[in-house]
């Protein structure tokens, strides 16, 4: 199938967009980014991780966030679908962003995508892997969702026990958040020798950073209350030394996949960080191919709309968002 443009001489933007873990197409972050995206004009496309999402998993190939060549299936396809003069950005949100930073690195998405960009996923998930906080508060919440998607559609939990042995359901029972999940379920399924190989793994090394070859732009919080913000590599961005392609903008408020606007915060939950892949996109479709121009306009156009714009905290007082960038944008009060 093939998607013809509106006007076959004016490039415009596809975006395939990665849901976080467990994540589906309908949860609210993903088709509040595709209902913005639609009203640009551009095309969207959303792709989920097997079985995950309410999607079934024929294989017993299961999910697990270093698996990179699904995203360069799923990019190749969109590829091929769309006019050759139409720009693709591939982002990731959340396990996403984890997913989407790693293919970037291996080069897996030479040719298929113009630009990337990650809200809210780490570089790093051994560093984060010690993050106290989200380990004991945060993941065994998300834990419950990752059992339920690998036990409760039909014949998973017939497969489980085909590669893990009787004791699957017991693994499963015993888990207590998602480094335990990891540990448990994710190595027995995927013959990694331990949490440590799955981690170095899903993380890029940083000679892998030179494969960054278009413009790359990374979304996240100081405040971040599961994927820590120190697993982000903000000072090789800032240097520009390893690659020039990587921007690492960083708020001081703001939580996981969420900064709220305003006294109303709930009725514009994704409107910032919409915003901001609205207008990284438009500077890399108005640049062209000149990524270095790319990377300065979007920086500097992330930048300006972080730093103008209230953000309410937890406690609802207002306050300026402030960000770090590789562009030199600073901060602001």
């Amino acid at each position: 199938t093939t998607i013809a443009a509106a006007d076959a001489n004016e490039p415009k933007m596809a975006v395939l967009v990665l849901a976080g873990l467990t994540g589906g197409s309908d949860e609210g972050y993903i088709l509040d980014l595709v209902n913005t995206v639609h009203a640009k004009g551009w095309h969207a496309f959303v792709m989920l991780g097997r079985g995950l999402g309410g999607t079934p998993c024929a294989s017993d190939a299961f999910f697990h966030g270093a698996r990179t060549c699904d995203l360069k299936a799923a990019a190749t396809v969109v590829r091929s679908c769309l006019p050759n003069n139409t720009k693709i950005c591939t982002a990731g949100i959340s396990m996403g962003g984890i997913i989407c930073v790693n293919a970037f690195a291996k080069g897996d998405m030479d040719g298929l995508a113009d630009c990337g960009l990650s809200i809210a996923g780490t570089f790093d998930t051994h560093r984060n892997r010690y993050f106290k906080h989200s380990r004991d508060v945060w993941q065994p919440i998300l834990s419950q969702g990752l059992k339920e998607s690998f036990a409760v559609q039909p014949g998973c939990m017939r497969r489980l026990t085909k590669r893990m042995g009787a004791d699957a359901k017991d693994r499963l029972d015993e888990v207590m958040n998602v480094s335990d999940f990891d540990l448990k379920v994710v190595k027995p399924l995927n013959r990694f020798e331990n949490q440590e190989h799955y981690y170095v793994d899903m993380s890029p090394t940083l000679q892998e950073y030179e494969n960054l070859k278009m413009p790359f732009l990374t979304l996240h919080a100081a405040e971040d209350p599961i994927l820590h913000v120190d697993s982000i590599p903000v000072e090789m961005a800032q240097k520009g030394d390893i690659t020039p392609n990587l921007i690492a903008l960083i708020t001081d408020v703001g939580g996981h996949v969420g900064w709220p606007l305003g006294w109303l915060p709930w009725r514009k939950r994704w409107l910032f960080q919409n915003t901001l892949f609205m207008e990284f996109c438009d500077s890399v479709l108005k640049n062209g191919e000149d990524t270095a121009v790319s990377i300065a306009a979007a920086a500097a156009a992330a930048a300006a709309a972080a730093t103008t714009r209230t953000s309410a905290s937890s406690s609802g007082t207002h306050s300026k968002s402030n960000t770090r960038s590789r562009s030199g944008a600073g901060r602001r009060k």
